[in-house]
């Protein structure tokens, strides 16, 4: 008698984990960029940001978490 390997599925837990994950990330980013909204020119030049480097960031959109290519 043979038997077949057993197949390996990712696990469910883990998946979850990461998907917790994703939204976590998300929601910062969404946070993040609400600050970054209510910033005035003087906060923004503090943290290094032009205004238009802030409306950039604000116009992205949530789930775009990765960095600003140039």
């Amino acid at each position: 008698m043979i038997l077949a390997r057993p197949v390996r599925l990712p696990s469910l837990a883990g998946a979850a984990r990461r998907f917790a994950a994703r939204l976590v990330e998300i929601y910062r980013a969404i946070e993040g960029r609400r600050a970054i909204a209510q910033m005035d020119a003087r906060m923004l030049a503090d943290i290094g940001l032009s205004r238009a480097d802030a409306a950039e960031e604000i116009r992205r959109k949530p789930w775009d978490t990765g960095a600003v290519r140039r």
